[in-house]
């Protein structure tokens, strides 16, 4: 273990504050009574058991969460009728796509059925002729499955790839999914006098013409398939940069990628969050899928996210799968590896490897949505027209610091004439201070995140936001940020926060730092996200996001952050992990500067200083917004 020279030195230090920080904010004494965040916890976490529980054939991980109850995490297999058709494709030049869709077809006019593939390569054109892509769409099928046997289904153009619509028991099985076009591709900055030029050697399709537009350059070592520490990530947006070909070769520099060291190399990102290679994306005026299971994919390739269930109800088995390029082979998932934005719950992700992506490389988030007025009577008026909310649906009610207020049931959405979308409940709110609102229908409740391997991925490696959750025998390896976040966001509207949740015998080895200011960063980090202050800097909640947690058993070195950091949680025990080689990344300067960014540095001076003396070995639990944080002997 790094001891830092200067710890003993804000040891003494913090002595000068501690006759002030006796006095303290009384903000800890403050969350202990705090009724209304038990009551969120309880209400929160009342359904560990799935509604497919008693499915023997299930696709099941059962497990004992921190309070001795029992979670089962069930996915439904298809069940097709008594003579239900078996199909076979078989490869072949040209354009498939009319081939699969009337297969598709006629497995839903059936009831059921299997879809299979002969082995080989099927090209997936766009139907509209113009580049833009278009997905293979499996919408109303029920206990159907399509086989892949090794086939590889290649999408013209970007977007997404396999899109699943309003589904009961599907299984998509052993097929490799990928774009024709790369949307990423390495290259490396060249000076020459006063011109600084991108060079992409062998760009395929459109990148040879005479404009290039592209979202996002990160410095990128393409001999370790890594990306350095301090190296640049530069962000262009939705819009992009726009590039103009040279005379003598490659892209003509601006803004600031001009204003990286000749001889970078970099990644650059051909689009922005565009697709996934398979999505599942209801309709919400039908009943939501339930029970899809990806087993033995790989998605090779995705302009957007590998895997996205951008809305969908409880099941989703993600099991023995890839996704990212082949090793050896650079980046080629441009966002997201698996990202759940909304689902009811019963997520098992199992055996599979994610490298190669950005972001995060799985995210299972759930929706916050902002309220924009609380008007009289029993209504409430939103800040954006999503339309998860819908009629008989729960909610629960929050303040801007993420308070519990309290719950109520939708009675009906209307859009008012100005298009101001109001919610009518069966209740009055709580209070005229609800800013925030979750779906108590689609909190992405019960999951299970075992034996997967990240690595070499500028990504985080497992965002986990919801009740009931097991994340367990995982590697993470080489990543560009830090491993595990148990979180709930305000700033990115994501998340009811972690409750009930183990988090054990995970391997954690060479991940990055976090640079956002406004926590002390572990390799696994417990807090939450109430906005985004000024200059980047992050406003943790005022109140319990997180409760009834358990760390144990995991393995972390070579980190670039600390170990373990706990904010914003109550009831959170550590034990038994091991850490070594960690604060790689830090300086007395960077020490300073962590210290000032939290805040509060008065009240915090005790824990600061044994923090950074290395007395507490790399664990950061914060004094100002933790109740019952145990660390238990090894």
């Amino acid at each position: 273990m790094q001891t830092m020279s200067i710890g003993e030195t804000f040891k003494a230090a913090a002595g000068v504050f501690f006759a002030l920080s006796a006095t303290g904010c009384g903000l800890p004494e403050a969350l202990a009574q705090d009724s209304a965040a038990e009551e969120w916890t309880r209400v929160l976490t009342a359904q560990p058991r799935s509604p497919a529980a008693g499915d023997t054939a299930a696709e099941r991980q059962v497990w004992q969460r921190p309070d001795g109850r029992e979670v089962v995490v069930a996915v439904r297999q298809p069940h097709p009728p008594a003579g239900a058709p078996r199909i076979t494709i078989g490869a072949g030049p040209g354009d498939r796509r009319a081939d699969i869709e009337r297969a598709i077809g006629q497995l839903r006019d059936a009831g059921g059925g299997t879809l299979s593939f002969e082995p080989g390569l099927y090209r997936i054109g766009s139907t509209a002729g113009d580049g833009q892509g278009a997905p293979l769409v499996l919408a109303n099928l029920s206990d159907v499955t399509l086989d892949g046997n090794g086939a590889t289904l290649e999408f013209e153009a970007w977007g997404d790839g396999l899109r699943i619509a309003n589904v009961r028991r599907l299984a998509v099985r052993g097929v490799t999914v990928r774009h024709r076009r790369l949307p990423i591709l390495l290259g490396r900055i060249e000076r020459s006098g006063d011109v600084t030029r991108l060079i992409m050697p062998g760009t395929p399709g459109s990148e040879s013409a005479d404009n290039l537009i592209i979202h996002q350059a990160t410095v990128y070592d393409p001999a370790s398939s890594t990306y350095p520490a301090d190296g640049q990530r530069l962000l262009f947006g939705t819009g992009g940069l726009a590039l103009r070909r040279h005379p003598a070769g490659g892209y003509v520099a601006s803004g600031t990628l001009a204003s990286l060291p000749d001889d970078t190399s970099v990644m650059v990102k051909l689009t922005y969050y565009l697709g996934a290679g398979i999505r599942i994306s209801d309709r919400l005026s039908q009943p939501l899928s339930e029970d899809v299971t990806i087993e033995d994919v790989t998605v090779a390739t995705s302009s957007g996210t590998g895997i996205a269930a951008s809305n969908m109800g409880r099941g989703l088995a993600i099991l023995d799968s890839h996704i990212g390029p082949a090793p050896g082979e650079p980046p080629s998932i441009g966002y997201d590896g698996i990202h759940v934005t909304s689902a009811a719950g019963d997520i098992l992700i199992r055996n599979t490897t994610i490298t190669g992506t950005g972001d995060d490389a799985i995210n299972l988030a759930g929706r916050i949505e902002r309220v924009a007025a609380v008007p009289p009577s029993r209504r409430l008026a939103m800040e954006q027209a999503d339309g998860r909310l819908r009629a008989g649906h729960r909610i629960a009610m929050f303040d801007a610091g993420m308070r519990f207020l309290g719950h109520g049931a939708v009675v009906a959405v209307a859009v008012d004439q100005d298009g101001t979308r109001v919610v009518q409940l069966d209740r009055a709110p709580a209070s005229d201070a609800v800013a925030l609102v979750r779906n108590m229908e689609l909190l992405v409740d019960r999951y299970a995140v075992i034996g997967n391997r990240i690595s070499s991925c500028e990504c985080h490696g497992v965002l986990a936001q919801g009740p009931n959750g097991l994340i367990a025998d995982n590697a993470f390896l080489d990543l560009r940020y830090n491993a595990m976040r148990l979180l709930s966001s305000a700033a990115w509207l994501e998340g009811a926060g972690a409750h009930q949740v183990i988090v054990r015998g995970n391997s954690i080895a060479r991940t990055g730092g976090e640079w956002k200011r406004g926590l002390l960063w572990g390799a696994i980090s417990i807090y939450g996200e109430a906005g985004a202050g000024a200059g980047g800097h992050m406003l943790t909640a005022e109140s319990i996001v997180n409760a009834d947690i358990l760390v144990e058993g995991n393995r972390i070195a070579g980190v670039e952050d600390g170990c373990i950091a706990v904010a914003n949680s109550a009831r959170v025990t550590l034990r038994a992990n091991e850490c070594s080689d960690y604060w790689r990344r830090w300086t007395a300067t960077e020490t300073l500067k962590d210290w000032a960014r939290i805040g509060h540095p008065i009240e915090r001076a005790r824990a600061l200083a044994a923090y950074a003396s290395g007395e507490t070995e790399g664990i950061w639990i914060d004094p100002l917004t933790t109740v019952d944080v145990r660390q238990d002997p090894r």
